[in-house]
């Protein structure tokens, strides 16, 4: 009876003993656990931490791009009001360009006409000299002459005039030739800038 008594403790140590062990493995693998849960809480907290610091990042780009929108509008609409001043100065030289043309064709036409009158002029003077027979003939003489200088002189202030009028459309010729330039690569920036919007 003590020797059966006594198996069936050893038994119950035996069996306490494997449940111990068990427990240990248990509380082991327990333990275990916990700490990967810990170690993937703290990759979950550094994936959180990249996360702000990325929204961080792309609302600082956002605004950075936001600003180089408003700063790319200002400049556009810079060069559209130069634009619109160049095309105000190009028509205001072709408007003056139009009026050195009329006045050029008016001093052409007054020197055409100086110069059949001082033709006519030195033609009278000719047929006076060949056909003067009298004093009174004679006395006009000088009269006609003056005449025929004032009429030269005022022939060479419209030549002088109209070489003006040549060397200020050249110059104008060139400014205008210099606007059309900047109106052209104006022109190709503001599409550039309508693209790229």
């Amino acid at each position: 009876m003590s020797e059966e008594l006594l198996q069936q403790i050893l038994i119950e140590l035996k069996d306490l003993k494997t449940g111990q062990q068990n427990l240990e493995v248990g509380q082991q693998k327990l333990e275990t656990s916990q700490q990967k849960l810990e170690a993937g809480q703290l990759r979950l907290e550094a994936s959180q931490q990249n996360l702000e610091a990325g929204q961080q990042k792309l609302e600082a780009s956002q605004q950075k791009l936001e600003a180089g929108q408003l700063r790319l509008e200002t400049e556009q609409q810079k060069l559209e009001a130069g634009q619109l001043r160049l095309e105000a100065s190009q028509q205001n030289l072709e408007a003056g360009q139009l009026r050195l043309e009329t006045e050029q064709q008016k001093l052409e036409a007054g020197q055409l006409r100086l110069e059949i009158e001082q033709k006519s002029m030195k033609n009278d003077i000719a047929d006076i000299k060949q056909n003067m027979a009298t004093k009174e003939d004679v006395a006009l003489l000088p009269s006609i002459q003056q005449a025929v200088s004032e009429a030269g002189q005022a022939l060479a202030r419209i030549e002088d005039a109209q070489e003006r009028i040549e060397r200020n459309q050249i110059q104008h010729a060139k400014i205008l030739e210099s606007l059309s330039i900047r109106f052209f690569e104006h022109d190709s920036d503001l599409r550039e800038l309508k693209r790229i919007k």
